[in-house]
Order: structure tokens, then sequence, then C-alpha cells
């Protein structure tokens, strides 16, 4: 959908158009992806500092509550969003982000992927109250991943888990630089590393 979102004055314009060509009448869950906005020309994997820019987190949102009031999306979100990005986008807001997805592909994650089985894991994320979707591109092993609701972890499996050093965010040190937008990895993500 090219630039959709990041020019706020036509969010919904842009996504209106390639989601009818696809024949979608509206999206379930419009997202934020990441805080910040990128300076890129075509579609790269090798994303730096110096593709950083100034962003209109506002304007953005903005944009995107017009998409929920024209019936194209049915709910707005966020991805890896600081509690402090998170209370500014609260402080405007008409609509407010369903859901801050967080990433789930933290050392913590993989830990528990090596350790556990995914259904562990999503048991535990269940147990702790976390709203989590395991992801498989294989339709039973997606079932199985699902299948916790007739089992619970045993007392030893929940303290080894809790005992796991966890990590909230990617801390993404590439996008920082002296002379950016993040001037360091605590900068962007609001001491919550």
């Amino acid at each position: 959908m090219g630039s959709v979102g990041l020019r706020h004055y036509s969010s919904s314009q842009l996504f209106a158009s390639p989601a009818r060509q696809l024949g979608w009448n509206m999206l379930i869950c419009f997202l934020i992806h990441f805080p910040a906005k990128f300076n890129l020309l075509e579609k790269i994997f090798d994303v730096r500092s110096e593709h950083v820019i100034l962003w209109d987190m506002k304007g953005t949102w903005q944009g995107m509550e017009g998409c929920v009031r024209l019936g194209l999306a049915k709910a707005i979100d966020v991805s890896n969003f600081t509690c402090k990005k998170l209370s500014q986008i609260l402080s405007f807001a008409t609509i407010p982000p369903a859901v801050n997805h967080g990433g789930g592909d933290t050392p913590f994650m993989a830990a528990i992927e090596t350790t556990f089985v995914q259904r562990k894991a999503s048991m535990w994320a269940y147990e702790q109250g976390v709203s989590f979707l395991p992801m498989s591109y294989n339709k039973e092993r997606l079932k199985e991943n699902m299948e916790i609701f007739d089992w619970e972890l045993s007392m030893d499996e929940l303290k080894k888990m809790s005992t796991l050093a966890q990590s909230k965010i990617f801390k993404v040190e590439y996008l920082v630089s002296a002379d950016g937008i993040f001037k360091s990895v605590e900068d962007l993500w609001d001491g919550e590393v």
C-alpha cells in the first residue's frame, strides 16, 4: 500500500484505493508498526539512522482515525510503543489504540522457544494475561499452538520461565546516531529498555 500513514492528510485516500483493488471493504486492524518515520525511496531492509526523519504522530493518528470513521478500518493499533509514546497518543486520540502490539522475537521468547515448546510459551502468555498470536504458516501447527485450554503449566515450568531474562523490545541500535533523530537507545525507547 505504499506510503499509507506516512502523510496523515492522505491516509484514507491512499488506503481506500489499494483496499478496493484487493476487494477489501475494511481492515480489521490498521497499525502503526513502529513509532518512527523513515525516508525511503524504495523498499529496503537495510534501514539505518540516516533514514529516520521527524514524524507527525498526532497527524498520522488523526488520519488513521479518519479511516475508522470512513469505515475503512475496524480498529487502529500501535506496535512497539513505549508507555510515554502511548500516553502521547492517548492525550489527543478520539479513538484510542485497540492494542499496543509488543514484539515477540526478544531474547526471552527465543529462550522459551529453544527450552520449551511453543504451546508452553502460549500457555505462559495466557496465564500472565498477555494477548498473543502464535505465528505459523502451517495450519495444523497453528491449531496445535492454540490448543492450550485443557492443561496447565507445572509450578517448575512457571518458575523456570519466570527466571528467564526479559527484554521489552528490540533495541534497534542501527536507528541511533549522535546526529540523528534518536541520539541513544534510551532516547529511542524513552528509557524503557
